[in-house]
C-alpha cells in the first residue's frame, strides 16, 4: 500500500465512522487537549507521511499529519485494521 492508497482508505473509513482509539491514544488526547473532532479533521484532510506493514499484526501503520480544528499542527499514528475494517489511533503528537 502506498501513501495515496492509505489516504483514500483512511478518508473512507473516517467518513463511515469506522474509527477506534487505543488506551494510549485516549490518554495522549486528554493530555494534549485533542478532541475527536480534531482527530477526524486530520484523518479527513491530512496527508499520509508514511506507511509500513506491521508484520506481527498485519495492520498498516501510518503517520498522518494535518491541522486540528483550530489550525494547529497535529500528527497521528494510526493502524489500518483490514480485518475489522477500521482505523485505530495509536498515538497523537
Amino acid at each position: 500500500m502506498d501513501t495515496e492508497q492509505a489516504k483514500t482508505l483512511i478518508q473512507q473509513l473516517a467518513n463511515q465512522g469506522c474509527i477506534g482509539f487505543s488506551n494510549h491514544c485516549s490518554k495522549r488526547m486528554a493530555e494534549r487537549s485533542v478532541t475527536a473532532d480534531d482527530f477526524l479533521n486530520v484523518l479527513i484532510w491530512g496527508q499520509v507521511q508514511s506507511v509500513e506493514k506491521n508484520q506481527n499484526t498485519g495492520h498498516w501503520k501510518c503517520e498522518v499529519s494535518g491541522h486540528d480544528i483550530e489550525g494547529d499542527r497535529l500528527t497521528l499514528q494510526v493502524a489500518i485494521d483490514r480485518v475489522q475494517n477500521r482505523v485505530i489511533c495509536v498515538t497523537v503528537f
